[in-house]
């Protein structure tokens, strides 16, 4: 499963790249020669566009990568409090008991 995680996360990663796609198209229509004869209100308003995306995406990948790593902790805890053997979840307070007693109800306590 932590294979799949890192993936995640990669792919996660990888969309950001879209942030730095913008800001490079940003600057090419503020600074490249081939642009220099449109209007200036236009170019600023394309340019204005780009910076309103760039700062959605940012946005939107930091909620994505907040939520990633709410699901990688809520995955941990409940990993720590998973019975492999029958595919059950322990409530917390009985896997404590269970665990204190290795595994016993602790009846033959009472009979020593």
């Amino acid at each position: 499963m932590s294979d799949k995680i890192f993936d995640l996360e990669q792919r996660i990663m990888n969309c950001w790249n879209v942030v730095d796609d913008l800001d490079d198209l940003y600057y090419y229509f503020g600074d490249d020669p081939f642009f220099k004869d449109m209007d200036a209100k236009h170019r600023d308003k394309i340019c204005n566009l780009l910076l309103g995306m760039k700062e959605m995406y940012q946005i939107k990948f930091q909620k994505c990568i907040f939520d990633f790593e709410d699901v990688c902790k809520e995955y941990h805890s409940r990993n720590k409090r998973h019975d492999h053997e029958t595919g059950e979840d322990w409530p917390d307070e009985e896997r404590m008991d269970i665990i204190g007693q290795n595994g016993n109800d602790g009846n033959h306590y009472d009979n020593a």
